[in-house]
C-alpha cells in the first residue's frame, strides 16, 4: 500500500512506470494499465546504441515533458542521474 510514487503514471495515463527486479538487478518497468502487461524500458546511461543488462537501474519520478528521470549503477563505478 502507498509504495508507488505519485508522478509514476505516463502523461497519457495509460501506463505505470517504476522499478523492479528483473533476475539479478533492479530495471525500469512499464505497466499497461489496459492489459497488465510488463514491458522492461531497455537502455543505458553510458552508451546510446546499447543495452547494459548487467547495471541496477532505478526510475525516480516522470519530467514535466513526460521523460522518465532514471539513475543506473554497476560495480566500480558511481550512480549515474540521467534523463
Amino acid at each position: 500500500l502507498n509504495q508507488l510514487p505519485k508522478d509514476c503514471f505516463t502523461p497519457d495515463g495509460k501506463c505505470i512506470v517504476t522499478t523492479s527486479e528483473w533476475g539479478s538487478v533492479n530495471k525500469v518497468l512499464s505497466i499497461s494499465l489496459d492489459d497488465g502487461k510488463v514491458t522492461p524500458i531497455n537502455f543505458d546511461l553510458l552508451s546510446n546504441d546499447s543495452y547494459n543488462d548487467k547495471a541496477s537501474q532505478q526510475f525516480m519520478c516522470l519530467a514535466e515533458d513526460g521523460g522518465a528521470i532514471v539513475t543506473q549503477s554497476e560495480a566500480n563505478r558511481p550512480t549515474i542521474l540521467g534523463l
